[in-house]
């Protein structure tokens, strides 16, 4: 009788190692650069800006005009622009703080301004220089100056009358235009064509004295 023989037991299978594939240098640092990036949080999206206030739109404006006038110099009226937009926007923080800053400024170089002669004609003729760059107020003071000086100067006076008109006192335009007509009448035809006093021109007391509306002839 035949032995039958045992099955030899089966070998296990030989253990495949895995082969990792080695990177280049670039390629490693961009895989690691990857997975960081994928573990940082991505941002909220940042809330939409709102649009500026009207107040805000308003005084942005302001300042820029008060900015022509400093940009030109002309550092009496840039003084009250700056200040006229202290009063109105006070609650505009930012703006607030830059006018503040060009007001100072404004002060110095106005702190700096050349002496005031004491010639009638110089000052007459820096008061009209004045009075050409808005500075009103400036031009007046220096013509009233003038006077005290050469109290006769009709073309003075027509000047501080021209000046007083902008500055919408009325009663001294009027005291002043008088005098300089008094002195020489031709003023009298000077003012009906003069820009200066078109506020003037609905008055009756200006229309009297000047013949504005009617049909005069020049002195």
């Amino acid at each position: 009788m035949a032995i039958a023989k045992k099955p030899s037991p089966k070998k296990p299978p030989a253990k495949v190692r895995a082969v990792k594939k080695r990177l280049s240098k670039p390629q490693a640092r961009k895989a690691l650069l990857a997975r960081r990036r994928a573990l940082v949080p991505k941002p909220l999206p940042a809330p939409p800006k709102k649009p500026p206030s009207p107040g805000t739109l308003a005084a942005v404006r302001a300042f820029e005009q008060a900015l022509r006038l400093f940009n030109r110099h002309d550092f009496g009226p840039a003084k009250s622009a700056f200040v006229s937009l202290l009063g109105k926007f006070a609650d505009q923080a930012e703006i607030v703080a830059r006018t503040r800053t060009y007001l100072a400024i404004c002060e110095q170089r106005l702190a700096r301004s050349p002496s005031v002669p004491r010639n009638p004609d110089a000052l007459y003729n820096q008061g009209v220089f004045q009075l050409n760059r808005g500075n009103t107020a400036e031009a007046t003071e220096l013509f009233e100056k003038a006077l005290k000086v050469e109290p006769r100067a009709d073309h003075v006076y027509y000047s501080l009358a021209a000046a007083y008109a902008r500055l919408n006192d009325t009663p001294k335009a009027m005291d002043a235009l008088r005098r300089a007509m008094g002195i020489r009448p031709v003023h009298r035809s000077h003012a009906r064509r003069d820009l200066d006093f078109a506020g003037l021109r609905t008055n009756e007391d200006f229309q009297q004295l000047t013949g504005f509306g009617f049909d005069l002839v020049d002195e």
